[in-house]
């Protein structure tokens, strides 16, 4: 169960994290700013977390029927986080394309926030999902 949640760290958590580390070489590189809010305030976070959350929800959807409970609530909290993610995206992106002014400190903690949420609910997934095997 360990080797799997591991495995799942490493090669979709951190993988898809990989543009975030570009993007502060490249910010570090051009001597600017490297901080938490210059890094995450376009929302790409939420993409992400959306990613994340399909995926465990894709390996929870069609198990059996132990754990059920769980299963449905963990369920619902990756589809929820799933929803809310999309919807803020979309919301963020078109502020960003449209140079109107919004709180970039609040889409940076709030992607961060929901990315957080987001691993938990996703290794609840994965940890359910590999306790019925």
């Amino acid at each position: 169960m360990a080797e799997r949640l591991i495995r799942w760290f490493v090669f979709s958590v951190l993988v898809a994290l990989l543009p975030f580390v570009w993007n502060w070489i490249s910010l570090v590189t051009q001597e600017k700013a490297a901080t938490l809010e210059t890094m995450f305030c376009r929302g790409e976070l939420f993409l992400v977390s959306c990613a994340l959350c399909a995926a465990a929800l894709g390996e929870l959807i069609g198990t059996g029927r132990k754990f059920a409970e769980f299963k449905l609530l963990v369920g619902f909290g990756c589809l929820s986080v799933l929803m809310l993610n999309s919807l803020w995206f979309s919301q963020v992106s078109f502020q960003v394309l449209s140079a109107t002014k919004y709180d970039t400190m609040f889409v940076t903690e709030g992607s961060l926030m929901a990315f957080m949420f987001t691993v938990l609910v996703a290794c609840g997934a994965l940890l359910l999902v590999e306790a019925e095997r």
